[in-house]
């Protein structure tokens, strides 16, 4: 199996082919006049009711997963006993 010369016979085989005389006439044709392809007056109103709608969906999910009673207070808490720093604590060497 010889894949070098695989290669240059299937490149011969593409150069052999004829191309359609009339392709470069359609495309110039297609460059010269475009089709304007009408949209449906309800497509911006429909994506933008879709658009306004996950937005709101989004801002009620975000809603139901964060908590209703937030509690933001300072917490004091004398944190010597939970530390164990009675050894630096003893007033025996002053």
């Amino acid at each position: 199996m010889n894949i070098p010369t695989q290669i240059k016979e299937y490149i011969e085989q593409e150069k052999k082919i004829l191309p359609n005389p009339w392709l470069s006439v359609r495309i110039m044709s297609k460059i010269d006049n475009p089709v304007q392809k009408q949209i449906p007056y309800w497509q911006p109103a429909f994506f933008s009711l879709a658009i306004v709608l996950t937005v709101l969906l989004g801002i009620r999910i975000g809603i139901a997963f964060t908590p209703a009673n937030e509690m933001n207070a300072d917490v004091v808490l004398n944190d010597r006993d939970i530390e164990c720093l009675n050894y630096y604590n003893l007033n025996e060497d002053e």
